[in-house]
């Protein structure tokens, strides 16, 4: 877990300022890549569902048992190995967060991240020097399928743990029956909505290599005959009209405010008037407390950085919207979401035509 001082290491780093506070992050990133280490070598998948010594450890995974020592008395240290007599066993964080069959795992953004911040966040002084990205996120990605599978099981594990919250706060108007899902990449949420509501259809708007993954989920769950993947440039391509719903899940964010702008009023004129349009964002002008915020901040700086984009206010998002003719604006918190926010609104009856960029 992350390294958590104690009450007299709080007074020291940061009450009597005695002690250099910065090396929480300096040891914060050596601990990523420490759970990293335990996350490609598979041992917490070893270690489920059964305690094992670090002799037989080493022996399952293929790897050195001194190496396999060190290592797990590093991750008893951060919380995610508990030890008894000689044999080493998760704790209860790790086998609901990290052991790959747990249907909370987030384990794959810990591969997608440890890659993008070895060999992408290398230039984030130029980025910040010329801003602009030094190197685009999905157009790097279209080049690494092996990442960009992990960056799509990363998304589905977000949306497995907001999903049913989301769900929740947004409720559908009666006769609703055609949804468009721009840049549902995995088509997680259009599932959700479509297990949900038996009367619903969905096209799912992406880049290819996002709706790769997607293809596999929806044939799973047998809603191939109701959900359509597409891929397309949502932001060039014609969209389709007479939509009763729209969904912009954590897509704003990626692009800067001239696209959002277009974005917004492509999809209006998609909608027909009363329909809905529901964003799923992170807000830079509300957090529940220090830590959403701060993580809502590095969010933002990986937007600008990977993509030119960045964390907008809600007054932003409202300007889009009420620009493009919605009305009736409503903002709500996501509780499991770092700072997190379901924004709806109507399509009113006097929409312009598309805007030009």
């Amino acid at each position: 877990m992350p390294i958590i001082p104690s009450a007299l290491e709080r007074l020291i780093f940061f009450g009597l300022n005695a002690g250099p506070g910065p090396l929480l992050d300096i040891f914060g990133g050596v601990a990523f890549r420490t759970v990293l280490a335990g996350v490609k070598l598979g041992v917490f998948d070893a270690l489920h569902p059964r305690p094992l010594t670090a002799a037989d450890l080493a022996a399952r995974i293929d790897a050195n048992e001194r190496g396999v020592t060190v290592l797990l008395e590093t991750l008893i240290a951060l919380g995610y190995v508990a030890k008894k007599g000689d044999r080493y066993s998760n704790t209860a964080m790790t086998r609901k967060w990290l052991v790959s069959s747990s249907r909370s795992s987030i384990v794959h953004g810990y591969v997608y991240w440890g890659t993008i911040l070895q060999e992408l966040w290398v230039n984030l002084e130029e980025s910040i020097r010329t801003g602009q990205p030094h190197t685009n996120l999905y157009e790097w990605l279209a080049t690494r399928p092996d990442t960009a599978r992990a960056f799509q099981q990363w998304m589905e594990a977000i949306t497995r743990l907001n999903a049913g919250e989301i769900l929740g706060k947004f409720k559908l108007q009666s006769g609703a029956r055609r949804v468009i899902d721009i840049g549902g990449g995995h088509a997680m949420y259009s599932i959700a909505l479509c297990q949900r509501y038996p009367q619903l259809t969905s096209v799912v708007i992406d880049a290819p290599e996002a709706l790769t993954i997607a293809e596999e989920t929806v044939a799973a769950v047998k809603l191939s005959h109701r959900i359509t993947l597409r891929a397309s440039n949502f932001l060039e391509d014609d969209l389709g009209e007479g939509y009763d719903v729209a969904l912009l899940f954590n897509i704003v964010h990626g692009l800067h405010t001239a696209q959002n702008r277009l974005l917004v009023q492509r999809v209006a004129d998609a909608l027909r008037v009363g329909g809905q349009i529901a964003i799923v964002e992170q807000l830079a002008d509300k957090a529940p407390g220090p830590t959403t915020r701060a993580i809502g901040h590095l969010l933002g700086l990986s937007y600008f950085h990977l993509l030119g984009g960045q964390v907008y206010t809600f007054d932003e998002v409202a300007e889009w919207l009420r620009a493009a003719g919605f009305v009736q604006l409503q903002r709500k918190n996501l509780l499991k979401s770092s700072s997190g926010n379901l924004i709806l609104a109507s399509k009113g009856d006097g929409t312009k035509g598309e805007a030009a960029s």
